[in-house]
């Protein structure tokens, strides 16, 4: 299983003994995210300092990824940066809803719906381009876009919940909040967009943290 919490739920709902139980966490390739760190480092520097404060989230939109608290907590969030901007990156049975929730909350001049996108490195890119990473899942087995995020340098903004506080350290690569909580999480967003140094700093962090997950690492623990 990828984590505590998964073999938590193995043990107490399916029964299966701990000597059966092993927790190996889930890979990411790191090259990718190496490459274009390495080729966008001078342009990326100048985009996060001048740019539009950027959160970006990604996920198959899902009731259980709570992407609905999300775009609810941007309601508070603009109201300290006016110019905030959140991009959605993801298909899904839940896409046409939070479409027109977006709508109805008065949104669209600050949310993104950018819907799903098959080419990795323009995904990467969303990532390298954003000053913080959100996503307000309520259960993962793992989290694998976090580690995406971390690849990227991004602080985290998620909740405790699932996997998730196995993945993300509060205060040190990003900020935890309880599920369902919008004002909660539009705090935590709203406490990094304006602090560029926390940002720093957990981003930095997050990226040191990501190496241990790397397929080399994750292959020998798994092998």
């Amino acid at each position: 299983v990828p984590s505590r919490y998964s073999a938590d739920v193995a043990r107490e709902r399916y029964h299966v003994s701990d000597d059966l139980l092993r927790v190996v966490p889930e890979a990411v390739d790191l090259r990718p995210w190496k490459e274009m760190q390495a080729a966008k480092r001078a342009v990326l520097s100048t985009a996060k300092t001048v740019g539009r404060p950027t959160i970006l989230s990604v996920a198959r939109q899902y009731p259980r990824k709570d992407t609905e608290t999300l775009l609810r907590s941007m309601q508070a969030v603009l109201k300290t940066h006016s110019d905030a901007l959140l991009i959605i990156i993801g298909g899904g049975p839940e896409l046409p809803r939070l479409r027109k929730l977006s709508r109805k909350l008065d949104l669209d001049r600050a949310v993104i719906f950018r819907g799903s996108i098959s080419a990795d490195d323009e995904v990467r890119k969303a990532f390298f381009d954003a000053h913080v990473f959100c996503l307000p899942s309520r259960q993962e087995g793992f989290g694998i876009v976090f580690l995406e995020a971390m690849a990227a340098g991004l602080p985290i903004v998620a909740v405790r919940a699932g996997a998730v506080p196995e993945i993300v350290d509060h205060e040190q690569t990003g900020l935890l909040v309880p599920p369902g909580n919008a004002r909660a999480l539009a705090g935590a967003l709203t406490k990094l967009l304006a602090d560029q140094e926390a940002r720093a700093r957990m981003g930095s962090a997050a990226a040191r943290k990501s190496r241990k997950y790397d397929l080399d690492v994750v292959g020998r623990r798994f092998l």
